[in-house]
Order: structure tokens, then C-alpha cells, then sequence
């Protein structure tokens, strides 16, 4: 059945999941309306994102086919009425078919995407099995690589859940993605072919954290080595003054940092 609802413009990008909280900040007065509208009158809101995030009042063609409907579950407030961010909680995928409504704000007419037997979240098939165990697997290396992004609390939140669509939603909340994958993400309506999408896509950001770690070991490596050259050099700069750096004294010398041979040719005996 389809549905009218407010549908405020999302900021740029943001992509929330059914099952996930959000919290963003409200500017457009656009948005301020559209929540105000929804909280008068108990109702949920459509949550879509922009093709074009430069666009400032979006009609239908800017935005994609697949959102989030979603429940505000608290109000930020600047000063006594004006709200300035709020938290949602997102319900379920719906399909945008029109906007019905553009002024004072967006009034959108969706219906539920996911709907029937192929589209329920637990599976007991073995590719659903194997695509569940991988996700565990990535997940944790990058748990490892990016303590700041994940934690362990989330690995076990994935790890108590059997449903290969919550999976792959909580992973894509809360990985850092370009926003057209999120998008691709929020579209696969299937949850295994869902959760190996984001298995790819898990993938490919754990590599790049593996080669960002090791460049900045070799440059921390590199630059300890210099560190040591420079040190040392000091030190046998040092040690000539003191001991007159004239005719008669030896002249200490550290080979190039760049040459494994022996030491400098010395000095006068």
C-alpha cells in the first residue's frame, strides 16, 4: 500500500538502514517543517538521498527510487522552539513513486520495498552461511585497522545476529563508504546478494587500510633512520670541536647515510 509522508531533504552524504539510529543536524527550513509536521501528527518521515547533492530544492528526478522510512526518536533543540538535529531510527526500504507535495515541503508517496519470502531476513542456505562467516572475518580486520571507526562492541553485535540483511545494513552504517555504494547497498532488496556486495565492498577498504598502515610504517621507519644519521653526525660534530677540529686530530667521519661501506678516509696520522 502506498503511503504519504513527509520527506525532508537528507544532508549530503548520510544513508540510513532500516534497524539503525542517525543523527543529523537540521538547516533547511524545508526540513524544520517537514519534522515539525511529522511529530505533530505522530507520523514517519521518508528518509532518500539526492543525486545531486548541490541541489537545493530537489524535484523527483533528483533524488533515488529507494529510501528509508524512519521514526524520530529525539529532538535537538536551539533555543526553545527551533529544533537543530534529531535522531532517527530508520523502519523499513521503501520505493519513491512521486512527490505529491513541494511547498512548504516535500510530501513524499512511497511504498514498502521489501515485501514477500525472498526478502526475509534470515536464510539457513549455505551461501548465506558462507557470506555471514566472511563478514565476520573483515569486519574484525577492520576493527584492527581503524579502532577509531569500529570497535568490538560492534563486531559482537554482528556476531549475535544470524540475518544477512542486518549484517550487511550495520556494516554499511557504520563503515565509511562513498555514497553511491551506501546507495547500492540501501537498492539490494536481497539479503545474501546484499551482505556479498558488502563483503566486496569491506574488502576493498581493508586493503586500502593495509597499504595506508604499511606506507606510514616505511615512512616512520625511514624517518627513525634519518633521525639516527642526523644524531650521530651531531654527535661526531661535536665530539671534533672538542677536540679542536685542527691539524694533528682525527677526523671522525660517518659514512653516507645512503653507503653500507666502511668509514671515511681518515685523517693525517
Amino acid at each position: 500500500a502506498r503511503n504519504c509522508i513527509p520527506c525532508p531533504p537528507w544532508p549530503a552524504g548520510l544513508t540510513i538502514y532500516p534497524k539503525m539510529m542517525v543523527h543529523f543536524d537540521v538547516g533547511r527550513e524545508a526540513s524544520i517543517k517537514a519534522i515539525e509536521e511529522a511529530m505533530s501528527s505522530n507520523t514517519s518521515i521518508f528518509l532518500v538521498a539526492q543525486k545531486d547533492i548541490r541541489v537545493e530544492v530537489p524535484d523527483r528526478n533528483h533524488l533515488f527510487d529507494i529510501g528509508t522510512v524512519s521514526t524520530v526518536r529525539q529532538i535537538l533543540r536551539l533555543g526553545p522552539v527551533r529544533p537543530s538535529g534529531s535522531w532517527w531510527e530508520g523502519e523499513y526500504r521503501a520505493r519513491l513513486h512521486d512527490l505529491v507535495q513541494t511547498e512548504p515541503y516535500l510530501v513524499a508517496q512511497v511504498e514498502p520495498a521489501e515485501h514477500g519470502p525472498a526478502y526475509e531476513g534470515k536464510s539457513n542456505s549455505l551461501r548465506a552461511e558462507a557470506a555471514i562467516r566472511q563478514a565476520y572475518e573483515l569486519f574484525d580486520r577492520y576493527c584492527e585497522l581503524s579502532p577509531k571507526s569500529a570497535s568490538a562492541e560492534m563486531l559482537m553485535n554482528i556476531m549475535s545476529s544470524e540475518d544477512p540483511g542486518y549484517i550487511a545494513d550495520f556494516i554499511a552504517q557504520n563503515v565509511s563508504m562513498r555514497v553511491l555504494d551506501k546507495q547500492s547497498i540501501l537498492d539490494e532488496l536481497r539479503p545474501v546478494q546484499r551482505l556479498n556486495k558488502v563483503n566486496r565492498l569491506l574488502h576493498r577498504e581493508v586493503e586500502i587500510l593495509e597499504m595506508e598502515q604499511n606506507i606510514q610504517r616505511r615512512v616512520q621507519e625511514n624517518m627513525t633512520q634519518n633521525q639516527k644519521d642526523a644524531f650521530l653526525r651531531e654527535q661526531v660534530r661535536v665530539i671534533q670541536e672538542e677536540l679542536g677540529g685542527g691539524r694533528g686530530q682525527r677526523d671522525y667521519r660517518l659514512p653516507p647515510p645512503d653507503h653500507g661501506g666502511q668509514a671515511a678516509g681518515r685523517g693525517d696520522q
